[in-house]
This record gives C-alpha cells, sequence and structure tokens, in this order.
C-alpha cells in the first residue's frame, strides 16, 4: 500500500487532485439556475410589490369596484378644479363606459396623497352605487 493512500476516499491525494467533485458540479448549476431564474422573478415581485404602497382600506374599496367591471381611470387632463367623476354610458351596439376618474392633474405633483385618493375614491363609488340602483341614495343607511 502506497504512503499517500487515503482509506476513507479509496483513492490517492494525486488521483483525488485531477477529479472533478461532483457535489461543485451541482453547486455550479444550482448556481446558474438560481441566477437564471430567481433574478428575473425577484426583479418581478420587487417591480409588483412596490406599485402596492396603498394602504388595505382604499385596495379593498378598488377591489370593490373593479369587482362591479367598473374601471378605475387615473388622468392627467381633466379641467380644472375637478378631482374627479364617475361616467357610465350605456349605447346599444357599442361599449359600455363604466369608469371612475381620479383626476391627478388636480392635486400638487399630479400625485394625491393616500387621504385625498380615498376621498375621491369613496365619493366616487357613492355615485357608483347610485347607477347600480338607479337613484340617488339619501342617507347612510342606504349605503
Amino acid at each position: 500500500m502506497k504512503d499517500d493512500w487515503d482509506p476513507a476516499v479509496g483513492m490517492t491525494e494525486e488521483q483525488r487532485s485531477g477529479r472533478t467533485n461532483r457535489k461543485d458540479i451541482l453547486f455550479a448549476v444550482g448556481t446558474i439556475l438560481l441566477i437564471v431564474l430567481g433574478l428575473p422573478t425577484g426583479i418581478y415581485f420587487l417591480m409588483v410589490s412596490g406599485k402596492s404602497d396603498k394602504d388595505p382600506e382604499t385596495a379593498a374599496l378598488e377591489g370593490l369596484i373593479t369587482n362591479l367591471k367598473t374601471k378605475i381611470v387615473e388622468r392627467e387632463d381633466c379641467e380644472p378644479g375637478v378631482k374627479g367623476y364617475y361616467k357610465y354610458e350605456k349605447v346599444p351596439g357599442k361599449r359600455t363606459v363604466d369608469e371612475g376618474v381620479i383626476c391627478k392633474n388636480a392635486f400638487m405633483f399630479n400625485d394625491p396623497s393616500p387621504d385625498q385618493y380615498w376621498s375621491v375614491l369613496a365619493h366616487e363609488s357613492t355615485h357608483i352605487m347610485q347607477a347600480c340602483l338607479g337613484t340617488n341614495l339619501y342617507g347612510s343607511y342606504q349605503i
């Protein structure tokens, strides 16, 4: 038996140094897959989570409105003094327009604060409820 024979590995140091370790290959392949698949996925989730800067109440109200198939549209070309409006037009043979509009140009730097956004959205949701009922809302008991 040679002096450099390692009984735990079953080969000499010379044989071992020239042999590629299987774990090294698996580690390299895993690292490449992590970079190729994980990096774009991580960037996507960072972009998506960055857009979700609204408080839970605003997000819930937006969800209720969009569940009614009413679109929420943010515009920057509204008439001066108009912070938002609800538009519903049903023309036979054409597409129905059903949208709540937030006029971003009515706010400083075209960016309403969360409170301002909520107030306009809540106000326009009242008009959406009026359209659903086909009448006016007269008090909180109807809302």
